[in-house]
């Protein structure tokens, strides 16, 4: 996924429902941070063909948290799903709110990670309920944490419920 930011020395819980179409398959999951190979939580858990939640509390060690989830040694052919993923601060999941308005990142660039002077076409695609606005605060920082750029834009979901925003 993304970048994820979290305050460092805080407690956070990482919940997610999963099930396979196959039953006896196992779910890897694993939280990345920004200092490699730091990883504060994860796992395999096992699944079946029916929706269950999983939950793992841990203490972030720097600003970034990102999640990667896999196929863990399939027994065959197999569709694993996995829903309402969700990183909260605290020692306890919360019940999964659908939030308004969800948003992603997309670019020209493999995993959304470009070295600087390039430009990789970099935009958020919002979804949610069609005429929907709102607005979204971009804050650009380097490695140092050092604020390079900070700007507020506003968007307006269409018909379908969707928006596209290129950033700056």
């Amino acid at each position: 996924t993304f970048a994820i930011p979290v305050e460092p020395d805080q407690t956070y819980t990482l919940s997610f429902y999963a099930r396979s179409d196959q039953p006896g398959q196992r779910l890897s999951y694993n939280t990345i941070t920004g200092v490699w190979p730091v990883f504060p939580a994860g796992g395999t858990v096992p699944l079946t063909n029916q929706w269950k939640r999983f939950t793992k509390t841990f203490k972030a060690p720097n600003r970034i948290v990102s999640l990667g989830f896999g196929n863990h040694w399939p027994t065959q052919p197999c569709w694993i799903y996995v829903d309402a993923v969700q990183i909260e601060k605290g020692d306890t999941a919360t019940a999964y709110v659908h939030k308004p308005v969800g948003v992603f990142l997309e670019s020209d660039a493999r995993g959304n990670c470009w070295q600087p002077g390039t430009h990789p076409h970099a935009r958020l695609r919002f979804y949610g309920k069609p005429a929907t606005t709102g607005r979204v605060t971009i804050t650009q920082e380097d490695f140092f944490g050092k604020s390079t750029d900070r700007r507020t834009l506003r968007f307006t979901l269409d018909d379908k419920g969707q928006a596209s925003l290129p950033l700056p």
